[in-house]
């Protein structure tokens, strides 16, 4: 035992010796071992660790996104679009000019604050404990945007007013769970909505006071906690008004108006509160102060938007009654404008006791600024309204007042693309689809740089209904699902890349899936849905062909039936594999106007999901189909007879899509985000490569490459990739732009 442990000292000493040398002379070790010894003596920042060790992955880019948020500081214009904080020349007498964008934060945007010299940014998901948190952001020279500070939070903060060099910050705290409300309401109350499992569980909110006079280092001074969800703030001078939502159930509450003295930031107190009403159940109550009156739309008709004279806080009282169910309010001059979800109403407050409506504003505006004589507003535009050259559905607008508040003039637009449904791509570009209505080219030959160039009209009518599409040559193959009756549309791309108005081919059934190569385009279809009588035949033949021509028209080449109900499609070169609740079939499709099933899987069915289209996937040489609880990837080096090579289990599986090397699979999180994983083929059992969570809900994945296309619901298009990092050890834990850690606020 002497001699293990004499063995043991000088192996320790010998060591040790050795490390000096070598952090004596670094040159000449090898760069990933001094890396682990520079971890080691080195650790990251408190902001730079994870709680876990995940696998590495890095935000290559992103872009679009709804705009939430607007602000006006240091003669720029500041909106929160998507997961991102962009600017904008705030001297441009027309349309925004965009300056810079910061990179995407973890989560959306829900706040905006503008300092002296800075911009405060709140962002943050549904729950509480997610990464939610404040960036400050200094706008530097030759238009960029750098990050000054970070604070993380504990709960979502929903709105911020500045106060000096302190922010006072309201957040929400909140989680999805099978719990019931901490305060249910007595059964059988009438209006009473009864909680159910997977009903919001709300755990009131905090009045933030946080010092920012070292913009760098942010900090929690003093903290109000309420036993109420704050939704906005609102200060004319004197008192913070918070306006509260008491709920009793996911559905029903009341709202409240609360006065806070933050004269003394270390100890915000509440000094009055006022219930103001039914809470309405749609979109948070929202708050506007004006002298000595406060505005409050609680999303109900009665109270509709109320006007309360808040001149002594102890003592506040409803004056009057404006009959609006909506919940954002602004006050602009001796205008309310009522930000409706159709439009805006103008009412002129002049006189509080007898407010008159005078006029409307045909826009949907989600929030709102006064900048001299001049608004800045964020839009979320009609559908019958879009830009046809870009496609989108939120923007950042400009409206004149210089005639007065009651005639807003529209000046300028700067248009984020938004509510994309569906993805395809090649080497340089990606196609998405705009809602029901437009077609969109993304070029991607700058890779950190992704630029919308254009977009065509491909569907034309209003419809409720989920999209895929397929690269044909020259061509975008694009298909509407669930809107019954369907069409396959075909979009030629010109020479730049940009598609042309979509022409119309009618199926007279309903569309399951599309697929394409070269000149061939694969669709899948079942009987149409019939809402308004008995159920249209049967289809006999589900898989059909069709070949493009030259001018970008397309004939059917054959037909044939396939085992069981159709439900997703993938295709490469002569093999078209066709999921089915019966099966995988594989269908030769070298003569195409005989297309031939040559083979049946019988142990991966699918489940007939017809609103969610992406249940197969083929890359490289492999394919990927949805099975219960999870994937089966197959290895199709013979195309013809595919091979079973392991299942990958992912409960509630949203999407699926295979890169030459790399397996994608995106599920839902209850927190409204989604969880995104990749495997590495050659090891589908094995630990994901990476894991992400994206701040809202998947429509669609693609690849380019190894590069994963992410369209999300609020959030615009993330392009992620695996983060190898060759200069350092793969097993210290790295900060990522996606999960910041949850870290406890001080107190």
């Amino acid at each position: 035992m002497v001699y293990v442990r004499r063995m043991t000292a000088r192996f320790a000493l010998l060591m040790a010796l050795g490390l000096g040398v070598w952090i004596a002379t670094p040159n000449t070790w090898p760069i990933q071992a001094r890396a682990w010894v520079t971890a080691l003596l080195h650790p990251p920042s408190p902001m730079q660790l994870r709680l876990e060790a995940e696998p590495a992955h890095r935000v290559r880019a992103q872009l679009g996104g709804a705009v939430t948020k607007v602000a006006v500081g240091d003669g720029h214009i500041f909106a929160g679009v998507g997961p991102r904080l962009i600017m904008f020349d705030g001297a441009a007498k027309d349309d925004p000019v965009e300056l810079a964008a910061s990179d995407p934060l973890p989560a959306r945007v829900k706040s905006l604050a503008a300092l002296d010299g800075a911009i405060a940014v709140g962002y943050g998901i549904q729950d509480e404990g997610g990464p939610n948190g404040i960036a400050l952001f200094r706008p530097g020279p030759n238009g960029q945007l750098s990050v000054q500070g970070m604070l993380p939070l504990k709960g979502v903060p929903v709105a911020m007013l500045v106060d000096g060099d302190t922010l006072i910050v309201a957040t929400r705290m909140q989680t999805t769970d099978d719990l019931s409300p901490p305060t249910p309401s007595p059964a059988g109350e009438a209006g009473d909505v009864p909680a159910s499992p997977g009903n919001v569980t709300y755990h009131g909110g905090e009045v933030l006071a946080v010092d920012v006079a070292d913009r760098t280092a942010p900090r929690i001074v003093g903290t109000l906690v309420l036993d109420e969800v704050p939704s906005a703030l609102g200060r004319d001078g004197g008192p913070v008004y918070v306006m509260t939502t008491a709920y009793h159930s996911a559905f029903d509450g009341t709202a409240v108006l609360q006065a806070v003295d933050v004269s003394d930031p270390a100890h915000p107190r509440r000094i009055g509160s006022f219930e103001v009403g039914e809470y309405g159940g749609t979109g948070d109550p929202g708050l506007a102060v004006k002298g000595s009156f406060a505005f409050a739309g609680v999303g109900a008709i009665d109270p509709g938007v109320a006007i309360i004279d808040i001149h002594d806080p102890n003592n506040m009282h409803k004056v009057a009654n404006i009959n609006s169910i909506a919940t954002s309010v602004a006050v602009v001059g001796h205008m309310l404008y009522i930000l409706d979800a159709g439009e805006v109403e103008l009412v002129d407050v002049t006189d509080v006791s007898q407010p008159q409506v005078v006029g409307s504003l045909p826009s949907h505006i989600r929030d709102l600024v006064v900048d001299g004589d001049r608004l800045v507003v964020a839009e979320s535009t009609d559908t019958e309204d879009e830009d046809e050259t870009y496609g989108n559905f939120g923007s950042v607008g400009v409206y004149s007042i210089a005639d007065g508040p009651q005639h807003p003039t529209h000046t300028g637009t700067w248009r984020s693309l938004v509510d994309m449904t569906s993805a395809a791509a090649n080497a340089d570009r990606v196609y998405v689809t705009v809602a029901n209505s437009l077609v969109a080219a993304i070029d991607t030959s700058d890779p950190g740089r992704p630029q919308r160039v254009g977009a065509a009209r491909w569907h034309t009518g209003w419809s409720l209904i989920v999209t895929e599409m397929a690269l044909a040559d020259g061509t975008v193959g694009m298909i509407d699902i669930g809107s019954g009756g369907s069409s396959l549309y075909l979009a030629q791309l010109g020479a730049d890349g940009v598609p042309q108005p979509a022409t119309a081919l009618d199926l007279d059934a309903h569309a399951v899936g599309v697929a394409a190569d070269g000149p061939l385009i694969a669709v899948l279809v079942e009987r149409t849905f019939n809402f308004r009588g008995p159920p249209s035949p049967p289809v006999d033949k589900a898989l059909r062909l069709y070949r493009l021509a030259d001018d970008g028209t397309a004939t059917l080449a054959g037909e044939t039936a396939v085992p069981g109900s159709p439900v997703a499609v993938a295709m490469r070169g002569s093999v078209v594999y066709v999921a089915t609740t019966n099966g995988l079939q594989v269908v030769d499709v070298a003569d195409a106007s005989q297309p031939t099933l040559v083979r049946s899987v019988s142990d991966v069915a699918v489940l007939p999901l017809p609103f969610d289209p992406q249940r197969i996937s083929l890359g490289g040489n492999h394919l990927a189909v949805a099975i219960a609880g999870g994937l089966r990837l197959f290895d199709v080096a013979n195309a013809l007879m595919p091979r079973a090579i392991g299942d990958i289990a992912i409960n509630d599986l949203q999407a699926v899509a295979v890169s030459p090397s790399l397996v994608f699979a995106a599920s839902p999180r209850a927190n409204d985000t989604s969880h995104v994983a990749a495997y590495s083929v050659g090891d589908v059992g094995g630990r994901p490569v990476f894991e992400a969570q994206l701040p809202s809900p998947v429509r669609s994945l693609t690849t380019q490459g190894d590069v994963l296309v992410a369209i999300t619901e609020e959030t615009g298009i993330y392009w992620l990739s695996a983060n190898t990092l060759p200069d350092a050890p793969p097993a210290i834990p790295r900060w990522s732009s996606i999960c910041l850690p949850y870290l406890e606020q001080p107190r």
